[in-house]
């Protein structure tokens, strides 16, 4: 069963335990039962999306790890005779349908972005006749072309463009852009094509980033490698300087904490931003920041508490209909993945005297076994109704089961696909607020949430 991954996040961070090491030395519990060895060019690429991310290979236009928009991708370095690595060679990427891309009005729109907007490279050191599972693996990270080189991937993906819609497909060269170009691609570089603004076949070509905008890829990412930064523990546990580095701006409010670090009013996530800048880091994933988070794989969750007592449930993604029934068992199930990790919860109290919230505190939590346990009680009811097409009698908050199951789309018209082949209105999986009250408002406090399982138990 290939693994449901739930972010990209995961993925990469996955991806970075590879780094120094070699697939062989890093069991993945992802990987497909039947592997193959394959010796031809592109084999250990296969054999990595196998045996590591448990992928199976396909020629999908969409993704790798589609639904998540990530594209995976082997890339070769070589060593010097003074041992310095550097890539060895171009990165192919899709093959160009030459009548699909003429009708592209703009790069956002296009197949090439579809696909490779991010783009998890692992980054392998050469090696002649070695066992694809003893490669060793120098680099791993997500590139994003267009948040790093915008304008010039949009300028060479028009030049491409441009020339097909000239018609003049079979006069494309590497040498006509420059991070971005169009390789020939095929059994031989004899294949040819049909092109749609002339008669003249063209040679098969692919897009692909060029040798020496690898090389910047390569040096660029080495650098954002290098540059990951450590909480500064004074001999602290990694916890604790986290509390301590949180408390500095305990009593300020969440106004004045926002316009302090220019978050916007509007911000939809606003508080975990503002946290965000309170850790040092730039209003997004901590986990980009400090190797800390990355290694602990903090999930960050902002409450904001009126009188011990928090505003509102805590939510998690909406359900997958499809992957909860035909994929996941319970430890390897989306919800187990998020509730399993160690939670921060910074604490913004209301202040009715100025009308507006005040940083409180921060608190680390782990759930419990035992609270796991019921909610595993939830997730299984939940999935077995879901199997049955039952979309009307999930547990509720009332049943006070730790968690509960509610809608969570934009509206009634957000839907999402199900076994039976229909569409039904998104449910997601929510903490209830007397779980958080009472296990994380209220320190010390006793949560007892077997007195009241019911008749929701377990699952039917």
């Amino acid at each position: 069963m290939a693994h449901n991954w739930k972010s990209v996040e995961e993925v990469e961070s996955f991806a970075k335990r590879l780094e120094g090491s070699c697939i062989a030395d890093r069991k993945s519990p992802h990987a497909l039962s039947s592997l193959h060895e394959n010796q031809g060019k592109g084999g250990f690429g296969q054999y990595l999306e196998n045996a590591y991310f448990g992928l199976k290979t396909n020629s999908s236009p969409l993704p790798d790890f589609h639904p998540l928009p990530l594209e995976l991708k082997a890339t070769p370095l070589k060593k010097s005779a003074s041992g310095k690595l550097s890539p060895k060679e171009r990165l192919v990427l899709n093959i160009i349908n030459f009548s699909e891309i003429a009708l592209e009005d703009s790069i956002y729109e296009s197949h090439f972005l579809e696909k490779n907007a991010q783009i998890l490279l692992i980054w392998y050191i050469h090696a002649s006749a070695q066992e694809y599972g003893k490669i060793a693996i120098d680099l791993a990270g997500i590139w994003r072309c267009m948040e790093e080189d915008k304008e010039q991937i949009i300028a060479d993906w028009i030049a491409i463009r441009d020339k097909i819609r000239m018609g003049r497909a079979h006069e494309i060269s590497e040498g006509d852009t420059l991070y971005l170009g169009a390789c020939t691609k095929g059994a031989s570089s004899k294949t040819l094509r049909e092109q749609p603004y002339s008669s003249i076949p063209a040679k098969q070509r692919a897009l692909c980033f060029k040798e020496s905008y690898m090389r910047r890829i390569y040096e660029r990412m080495k650098q954002k490698q290098a540059s990951l930064r450590r909480i500064a523990t004074g001999g602290l546990s990694v916890e604790d300087a986290i509390i301590e580095k949180a408390s500095l701006y305990i009593g300020m409010s969440l106004g004045e904490l926002s316009r302090k670090f220019g978050v916007s009013e509007k911000a939809k996530h606003k508080t975990a931003m503002v946290f965000s800048y309170m850790m040092g880091g730039d209003g997004k994933n901590l986990a980009a920041v400090y190797e800390e988070f990355k290694a602990a794989d903090f999930l960050v969750k902002a409450i904001r508490a009126h009188e011990k007592k928090s505003k509102e449930a805590m939510s998690f993604p909406a359900i997958r209909y499809l992957e909860i029934v035909e994929e996941e068992e319970w430890e390897d199930s989306t919800l187990y993945s998020q509730l399993a990790r160690k939670f921060i919860f910074p604490i913004f109290t209301w202040d009715p005297a100025i009308n507006d919230y005040i940083f409180d505190r921060s608190v680390i939590w782990n759930m419990p076994e035992r609270d796991l346990d019921i909610v595993k009680g939830v997730w299984e009811d939940t999935k077995d109704k879901i199997a049955r097409g039952i979309y009307d009698g999930f547990i509720p908050m009332s049943a006070q089961r730790i968690a509960h199951i509610r809608p969570h789309g934009r509206d009634a018209k957000d839907l999402t696909p199900t076994p039976q082949g229909t569409m039904e209105k998104k449910y997601s999986f929510w903490l209830n607020k007397s779980y958080i009250d009472k296990t994380i408002l209220e320190p010390g406090a006793q949560y007892n949430p077997l007195t009241n399982l019911g008749e929701h138990d377990t699952a039917r």
